[in-house]
Formats: C-alpha cells, structure tokens, sequence
C-alpha cells in the first residue's frame, strides 16, 4: 500500500472511530482475534416469519413502482401520438 494511501486512511479514521475503539480493534487483529463473533448459520432452517414479511413487503413495493412506472409510461406515450 502506498504511503499516500495509508495516510489518507488514517485521516479519515481518526475522525470517525475513537482512540480507544481503534487501540481494541488493533490489539485483537495483532492476536489475530476476530473482530465480530461469528455466526452459526443452519442449512437445513427454513425462512422465519419476519424473512417471509420482509419479502411480501418487498414484493409489494415493486408491484407498486411497476404499477406506477406502467401509467407514468402510458401517459408519457399517449401525449406523443
């Protein structure tokens, strides 16, 4: 990495995380500790009721923008013919 780079790193972080965060973060990875804990997924776990919320919800949300986007683009045609 070039020298630029790593100081251009540095500004922007001495800013944004707390002295005492980064000392932490910097003593975990010089352990060689992970920085988060790790999560267990299960293959074999189905969707949960909040998964299946959240999709119906997407769902909805992009019938309505294609809902939206038909009539914004019929009106848009019908005023050039």
């Amino acid at each position: 990495m070039c020298v630029m780079c790593v100081c251009n790193v540095c500004v922007v972080f001495v800013s944004l995380v707390p002295a005492k965060l980064m000392r932490e973060w910097r003593a975990q990875f010089e352990a060689g500790l992970p920085l988060y804990e790790a999560v267990v997924v299960e293959p074999d776990a189905g969707p949960t009721a909040e998964h299946v919320l959240e999709e119906e919800r997407i769902n909805l949300l992009d019938e309505g923008d294609f809902t939206e986007y038909k009539v914004t683009n019929t009106n848009t045609c019908q005023g050039l013919v």
